[in-house]
């Protein structure tokens, strides 16, 4: 049997290398790694994160996410790590969301679609509010 490997992190503890990299593996070999790994007592973490708030992420909190992930790596990446990123994101979305109803309805005042056009011509008000 072969020695334990061990490697030296920056803040000088040594830790054992395990040697389960499985992103190569078929689905079957990754799967009889990780098993071989439990059995020769090398534990996964239960990792748990302490903000547990399920936030609702739409369509700009989506695009921030996108915008983050494609041009600023290391800001995406401390935000997912600090645990702020979900809360930024459905705050985006909430305000740009408010920001979008605020416009859409200064747009409609100034063009003059109101609620009486809605109930005297629906098809007239219906194009107004789709060309906004």
């Amino acid at each position: 049997m072969s020695e334990q490997k061990y490697v030296q992190l920056n803040n000088g503890v040594e830790m054992p290398v395990a040697g389960i990299g499985t992103f190569l593996l078929s689905p079957d070999e990754a799967e009889a790694s990780v098993l071989s790994a439990l059995q020769g007592a090398y534990l996964i973490p239960d990792l748990k994160l302490s903000d547990t708030t399920e936030y609702h992420i739409g369509k700009y909190g989506r695009m921030r996410k996108r915008f983050l992930e494609e041009n600023h790596r290391g800001i995406y990446s401390h935000m997912l790590l600090s645990e702020t990123l979900w809360k930024h994101l459905a705050e985006i979305d909430e305000e740009s969301n408010e920001m979008m109803d605020r416009l859409v309805r200064q747009m409609a005042k100034k063009e003059g679609v109101t609620e009486q056009l809605k109930s005297d011509d629906w098809l007239c008000w219906l194009q107004k509010m789709n060309s906004i």
